[in-house]
């Protein structure tokens, strides 16, 4: 029955692309609604695909940048995000748990961020990021230099390995 009606379970990382630029196109001339709309019909057709969810999440993130997301739409990103958490792709899980610590940060939700941003590997230069972030936006400016700097050594001594192995 999927054959016979061209269900696919997974939606290439190339039509993820298609789709959001389609999005973003319909977003420009209908306006935010029509475009939430073309992003769940997308979801509708592709309900298991990660990557797909993900880009949406993108877009409701961009939206609560700017201001112009609903309480309704910040509560449908939490649960997004918490679902790709739980991703057997390591890609996935480590990006929406980037999101999510975003998210908790920009929401003012500091102890939540912790918890996310304390199960991301310290490798993740994001991650990194988002700890000094976090630090700043809580006011411990002296606790977000030193996150910064002992991650720009970090990156530093690699950097020279990487070169002296060449």
């Amino acid at each position: 029955l999927n054959t016979l009606l061209a269900y696919e379970e997974t939606v290439s990382p190339e039509q993820v692309k298609l789709f959001a630029d389609n999005a973003e196109e319909i977003g420009r001339t209908e306006g935010i609604n029509a475009e939430m709309l073309y992003w769940k019909e997308r979801l509708r057709e592709y309900p298991n695909s990660e990557l797909l969810t993900m880009a949406y999440a993108k877009w409701l993130t961009k939206l609560q940048v700017q201001g112009e997301a609903t309480e309704e739409q910040m509560q449908s990103l939490e649960e997004l995000l918490l679902k790709l958490c739980k991703s057997e792709e390591d890609e996935v899980k480590f990006e929406a748990q980037r999101y999510l610590a975003s998210f908790y940060i920009a929401s003012q939700r500091f102890e939540e961020a912790e918890k996310v941003l304390a199960i991301l590997p310290d490798f993740d230069f994001n991650a990194r990021h988002l700890k000094a972030l976090l630090l700043y936006v809580k006011k411990d400016y002296e606790a977000a230099r030193k996150e910064c700097e002992q991650f720009l050594f970090e990156c530093e001594q690699n950097a020279l390995i990487c070169l002296s192995r060449m």
